[in-house]
């Protein structure tokens, strides 16, 4: 019965704590402050060893964020799709992936993205000196310069 009740005390101290901290507003702060203490080279040392499933969750973390900003904001802000793109890249160059997807996120004009062609095609750039045997990097960036920059 003991164990019953410290059951319930704990879910509700659970659900009680988490809708305090989904309402707490400088949450927005601390994701964008965390995103500048763990990107780089501490990033690289934080999964030494693991650098490919750490990108992987980096780059799931990314599709998660963008896809949730689209799908339950009226109006979304794709401030930090470019910071976890950067990530995924810095733990794993040759995530192709992230390079042709990321720069779609970037590139597309709000509010479907971040309407920063000019950065896009300069991820894809790197995409393209990171893994210069990808020829879908070459089309996308020559896509991209075409489309979005009148190139």
């Amino acid at each position: 019965m003991r164990t019953v009740a410290g059951l319930v005390a704990a879910v509700a101290g659970m659900v009680f704590s988490q809708s305090h901290i989904e309402a707490a507003p400088q949450i927005r702060d601390y994701e964008t402050r965390r995103l500048a203490a763990w990107s780089g080279p501490r990033l690289r040392h934080l999964f030494a060893g693991f650098e490919l499933a750490g990108a992987d969750l980096y780059w799931l973390h990314t599709v998660q964020y963008y896809g949730g900003q689209r799908a339950f904001e009226a109006t979304p802000e794709f401030d930090r799709v470019e910071p976890l793109v950067e990530n995924v890249i810095t733990l794993d160059p040759r995530f192709s992936i992230a390079y042709r997807l990321g720069a779609t996120f970037l590139a597309e004009p709000p509010p479907v993205g971040l309407g920063r062609p000019k950065a896009a095609v300069d991820l894809l750039t790197r995409g393209v000196g990171a893994l210069p045997a990808d020829w879908f990097l070459h089309r996308d960036a020559a896509l991209f310069r075409f489309e979005y920059l009148g190139d």
